[in-house]
């Protein structure tokens, strides 16, 4: 089941995921957390392959070992396990972030050029005012000339 977001397309899951989102109480659509929503859902099964492989080459002795000499299930997660899944979790973490960056097809529709260029608009253009004001200049003080 963790595989099926592989074998959907991203312009899919972009159109799947403003269906969902857009109405309320989940009104994401154009912001940063439906990018990130889609990007984790979309890259969990890396995370899932590189967890399930480097889990089965761990040998069951570990386990029976540390639980032999008086540790519990999570001090034996904590201190053996996880240490050992280390580098499987760092590399699907790497390879999701990449995949994550070369990304478009699913951003096109979660964040339109339009929503992108408004932000931007305003969050780098002082109000008229406040540039007039600057300037020491208000429309009935020029003359025309």
């Amino acid at each position: 089941m963790t595989m099926l977001s592989f074998a959907i397309p991203g312009t899919v899951i972009g159109i799947a995921y403003i269906v969902a989102f857009n109405v309320p109480p989940f009104e994401l659509t154009g912001t940063g957390l439906i990018l990130v929503i889609c990007f984790i859902f979309r890259n969990m099964p890396v995370g899932v392959r590189a967890g399930l492989a480097a889990l089965s080459q761990l040998d069951k002795s570990l386990d029976e070992a540390s639980l032999t000499l008086g540790a519990n299930s999570w001090q034996t997660f904590r201190k053996i396990i996880l240490p050992l899944l280390r580098p499987a979790i760092l590399a699907a973490l790497v390879y999701s972030f990449v995949r994550s960056m070369t990304a478009i097809s699913a951003v096109i529709f979660l964040i339109s050029s339009s929503q992108i260029w408004r932000r931007c608009a305003d969050s780098f253009t002082p109000p008229l005012p406040e540039v007039r004001r600057r300037l020491g200049t208000r429309p009935q003080d020029r003359t025309p000339g």
